[in-house]
């Protein structure tokens, strides 16, 4: 019999905000009831650290780059908005697991194709039943009512959450004194200072002086980046405290969820798997948002619960997890259906059985301009504007990312591997911005 699955996202999410994470300063119990039960991936990363291309490939399992070049929220196409059925012809996730026999539903945030909140239009669109389009506790209780209907097939529900999102109204509701009590006590990260070597690209992104927006958008990332420049310590740890507050918030709307499914009797015939599109960089290296390859930004929680408990408080830790291509396989395979065969990512299905550790190589991620690729030791970075840069971070040695290695004479041989790898991805992927990028590098060299 085939499970009901349980899709639940946050939205700005970083891998390390919950309790079960090592984060002493937050409590997330409905997400630890979830890890305790489930399996914890330790390594998981977005597709692209920004809102709408990480939720292209989460509907599509393409990389944004597919969707006409896309790599940020000006979303790549010449009018603005590119439909999805434009650039590939495999169905959404919505119509994969319809035509797989199962009641389809979503609600709360959209941001995938016009507005903000899910549409009726837009659910219709993708393969779904609308349920709401509130972001926060209304879309949870919409939810839970749609889990306790009674069903006459298995259900796939999309439970798209806004929080901590809202840490990008931080600045207006400061100035306005209208941020939430948080009762929260935080410090200033161990990695809050700049990392050593770092590439102009990265110091202009702090400074808010990268490019200009007319032609080089960064969004939030530009206003919040001239205003943190000038912030104290006292500053920094508002905001972080501020942060936590609202994924706790998160964690009250996925417990209604939880306890519906408790209350209804199909907790144990349900997949819940719980993840985010990108983080926040949450003070680190003295930045605020998202769009960097900074783990903060770029690095993602990813829980798996199964049906009765199986495999339950694993930690996968050798499997490098990339949530935006690898959803979709792992969806059709919980469901039993085949996944399109132009889709490249890997089914985490196994990983949760028990019934694999192999080790997958890296994952790519991509964002404005620039490229990752992150392999078992290293991060390897490419970010580019007017010239092209290279970082590379020993994440075993130095998790904080706090000494950008590209330069080192001793790791020439491991920057060369990297850079080769992701110059044959880029090639297989038809990857044809991240290819002019690596280009960039090899003509600043000749």
């Amino acid at each position: 019999m085939k499970p009901n699955i349980l899709f639940i996202t946050t939205d700005q999410q970083h891998y390390r905000m919950l309790s079960c994470a090592g984060e002493t300063s937050i409590q997330t119990p409905a997400c630890d009831g979830l890890a305790a039960e489930g399996i914890r991936f330790e390594h998981c990363y977005t597709a692209n650290p920004v809102c709408v291309p990480a939720r292209y490939s989460f509907m599509t399992g393409y990389m944004p780059h597919i969707f006409n070049g896309m790599e940020d929220n000006f979303k790549g196409h010449p009018d603005g908005v590119p439909k999805i059925n434009d650039w590939v012809d495999t169905p959404c996730m919505g119509h994969l697991l319809r035509d797989a026999g199962y009641h389809t539903a979503y609600g709360g945030k959209s941001h995938i194709e016009g507005p903000y909140r899910l549409t009726e239009e837009k659910a219709k669109q993708f393969g779904f039943e609308f349920i709401d389009d509130d972001i926060y506790d209304k879309n949870a209780n919409a939810c839970a009512d749609f889990i306790k209907r009674e069903h006459d097939k298995p259900f796939m529900l999309w439970a798209s959450f806004d929080q901590p999102h809202d840490i990008c109204q931080y600045i207006g509701r400061r100035k306005n004194n209208t941020l939430p009590e948080q009762g929260i006590t935080v410090q200033l990260p161990d990695n809050h200072l700049p990392s050593t070597n770092e590439s102009a690209w990265m110091r202009q992104f702090r400074e808010g002086t990268l490019g200009n927006e007319e032609t080089y958008e960064l969004g939030l990332n530009r206003l919040y980046s001239l205003e943190a420049s000038q912030w104290d310590a006292d500053e920094w740890i508002l905001y972080r405290s501020v942060y936590r507050h609202f994924m706790q918030e998160t964690d009250r709307y996925i417990q209604i969820l939880l306890d519906a499914l408790d209350e209804s009797g199909q907790l144990e015939h349900t997949v819940i798997i719980f993840t985010s599109d990108h983080g926040d960089h949450d003070g680190a290296h003295q930045l605020t948002m998202k769009r960097s390859f900074f783990e903060e930004s770029a690095h993602v929680p990813l829980i798996v619960r199964m049906p009765n408990k199986q495999s339950a408080g694993k930690i996968v830790d050798s499997h490098l997890v990339s949530n935006g291509i690898d959803l979709i396989p792992s969806l059709c395979d919980f469901a039993q259906v085949p996944t399109p065969s132009p889709l490249q990512g890997i089914s985490i299905k196994p990983y949760c059985e028990g019934k694999t550790e192999s080790e997958r190589s890296f994952v790519v991620c991509e964002t404005r301009g620039s490229r990752m690729l992150r392999s078992q030791q290293y991060k390897y970075c490419l970010y580019t504007l007017d010239l092209a840069e290279e970082e590379l971070y020993d994440l075993q040695a130095d998790p904080g990312e706090m000494i950008n290695l590209a330069k080192d004479p001793a790791l020439r041989d491991v920057v060369l591997e990297h850079r080769a790898d992701l110059a044959e991805w880029t090639t297989a992927q038809n990857d044809e911005r991240g290819s002019q990028y690596l280009q960039m590098l090899s003509e600043q060299a000749v």
